[in-house]
């Protein structure tokens, strides 16, 4: 049986959260396919729910970073003693620093990790990676690449660099979550989706304070200087047993 569960706002702020609009079974099988299908999006406020052979899946947000905050996404991605739990209503309670869960220092159940960009409330870029037998860092890489926004990125693709670690050069460049094809110097530089943390030596990378959100468009050659947008917002979400 599936089971979705909707936590709506209350009005008034002594109010505790309290689920409504029901439930909605089906067959498993059916469902997980129909969730493959329309690619779901599940934000802070929506958990999925999973029940089989006396388990509950359960798949949530875990990380939360804000473009222009001034706050090191890396950093708060790894650091335990940054974690601040990420309330059901995230989208409305500012953007002065990042949202860590617990959950991400807890690991070993994790069965499948979903990375999404939003810019005005829309997403606009997600990649899905097989989360078994990995850790909170070596998760992003190509060989655990399962599906992704980007219509020319697979685990076989051309890349110098694929990892949370990206490239980091003390003094004159930091960018992290790193999915990049070659660099050639700045005008020359192709990829997928960075995020220039800290320092911006690239005029591509130099839109407004950091952290940046980059990612390029599909149906162009990748390069950052003419085919990338950039996003507000990065939610990480993690499916595991509960």
């Amino acid at each position: 049986m599936v089971v979705i569960l909707c936590k709506q706002a209350q009005e008034s702020s002594d109010a505790k959260p309290e689920l409504k609009k029901g439930t909605l079974t089906m067959d498993v099988d059916s469902m997980i396919k129909s969730c493959l299908i329309n690619r779901i999006r599940l934000l802070g406020f929506f958990i999925l729910l999973l029940k089989s052979k006396n388990k509950i899946q359960v798949y949530f947000p875990i990380f939360v970073a804000f473009a222009g905050n001034g706050k090191s996404v890396y950093n708060a991605w790894r650091t335990p003693s940054m974690w601040n739990e990420i309330p059901a209503f995230y989208p409305h309670i500012g953007r002065r620093f990042h949202l860590r869960s617990r959950f991400i220092d807890n690991w070993e159940k994790v069965k499948l990790v979903k990375l999404e960009l939003f810019d005005k409330n829309k997403r606009v870029m997600w990649m899905t990676f097989n989360g078994k037998n990995t850790n909170n860092m070596n998760w992003f890489d190509k060989k655990n690449l399962a599906d992704s926004s980007f219509n020319d990125l697979a685990p076989c693709s051309t890349f110098n660099v694929f990892s949370i670690n990206g490239d980091l050069r003390n003094g004159w460049l930091d960018r992290r979550f790193l999915v990049n094809r070659s660099y050639a110097g700045c005008a020359q530089d192709y990829g997928w989706f960075v995020i220039a943390d800290t320092y911006k030596p690239c005029k591509w990378e130099k839109r407004g304070s950091a952290p940046v959100f980059i990612y390029t468009r599909n149906n162009t050659p990748r390069n950052y200087n003419q085919d990338s947008d950039t996003a507000e917002t990065m939610v990480i979400s993690v499916l595991m047993d509960m």
